[in-house]
């Protein structure tokens, strides 16, 4: 039984205006300048705490089963990753990859709050790849931190997704080597996995719980179910808000929300954790700044307005479709902050520091 393993590691903070680079994963990997793969990642991880220790422990175990490492690139949290950079990365792993076919399983140990230029899902993007390179008769077993942002694409694209239990990630090799166990298990035939994916409401602090399984396994803590092979519950990467969302305030039964150059009211109507409905009350704010510096921290004033804070960006607000009211002309925030009562026009406040 052969195994290929990669696996790219980035935690992505959008609101950082200083891109990730090669040089970044060069410098934080340790496997030379090309990230090389083979003996090099089994002379880094063999007999540590990560999530490849695992990998390599599980497969030394068991003499059935050769690993090849083809990749392990990680680079310490910072900005969106360059385009270029992932490219290149993935490049590498698909033609090792290809190199080596066939191969009877694909273990990828990924982060899963990566974001590049052109990807918000840049798992997803790695998980496709693999994918199409392998056919859909392959399993892919993928691991993943706690705060990932997982996509509906990365589970219907790989088979399993396995999720570190605790915070601290102390379990990162016992979900390498559950992952490996799994995989081998898989390909025996001896389990045959169904992945499930849901998002459940959000926490009132903003993050999100997600949670995939497949069937047959033991219980053990939160893998409650005798007929579930594994169960992980992520909590949203907050740093990682693809959406672009930079405040959110409870409001009536619903939540305002800024997005640039958006002010939006969301409901769930339906009582499915979902926002149906949608309106635009506010429309025009500046977008020129990084993120942290456009509209943000919605809150209630003791005059019963709200207040928010605009950062440097600039903005010339027009209702949107949340009122029929018609504004002449947009009105300028020159880069100071605003208010705006529940039915009236916003104010820009006398002051940039609120």
């Amino acid at each position: 039984m052969k195994l290929a393993s990669s696996g790219i590691q980035h935690e992505t903070n959008t609101f950082a205006s200083t891109p990730t680079t090669i040089d970044d994963f060069v410098r934080d990997s340790n496997c030379g300048a090309n990230l090389d793969g083979g003996e090099i990642i089994f002379r880094h991880f063999r007999d540590t705490g990560t999530i490849h220790g695992g990998y390599i422990a599980a497969t030394d175990a068991d003499p059935d089963v050769e690993l090849v490492p083809l990749l392990c690139a990680r680079a310490q949290p910072s900005g969106i990753v360059a385009q270029a950079c992932f490219d290149e990365m993935l490049q590498r792993f698909l033609q090792r990859l290809q190199n080596i076919l066939p191969v009877d399983g694909v273990l990828l140990d990924l982060h899963g709050a990566m974001v590049t230029e052109d990807h918000d899902d840049a798992e997803g993007a790695f998980i496709a790849a693999t994918r199409e390179l392998v056919g859909d008769g392959i399993p892919i077993v993928v691991t993943l931190d706690l705060h990932a942002n997982i996509s509906a694409r990365m589970a219907e694209l790989s088979d399993v997704i396995i999720g570190f239990d605790t915070y601290p990630h102390v379990d990162m090799r016992q979900r390498g080597i559950e992952a490996a166990q799994l995989m081998a298990r898989i390909v025996r035939g001896e389990v045959k996995p169904v992945q499930q994916f849901r998002q459940v409401r959000p926490f009132e602090c903003g993050w999100a719980v997600k949670q995939t399984r497949c069937t047959d396994r033991p219980s053990t803590q939160t893998r409650t179910s005798t007929r579930c092979a594994t169960v992980a519950l992520f909590i949203e990467a907050p740093c990682c808000r693809v959406s672009k969302i930079s405040s959110v305030m409870p409001y009536r039964d619903g939540l305002l929300v800024t997005a640039a150059p958006d002010l939006l009211f969301l409901r769930d109507t339906d009582d499915d954790g979902h926002a149906d409905e949608r309106r635009v009350v506010w429309t025009g704010f500046g977008t020129e700044q990084s993120q942290q510096l456009r509209a943000n921290a919605l809150h209630w004033g003791l005059d019963n307005y709200i207040y928010g804070a605009n950062g440097r960006s600039d903005g010339g607000l027009c209702r949107g479709d949340d009122s029929a009211a018609v504004v002449s002309a947009p009105i300028s925030l020159r880069t100071r902050d605003f208010r705006f009562g529940q039915g009236g026009y916003p104010l820009p406040s006398t002051s940039h520091n609120m």
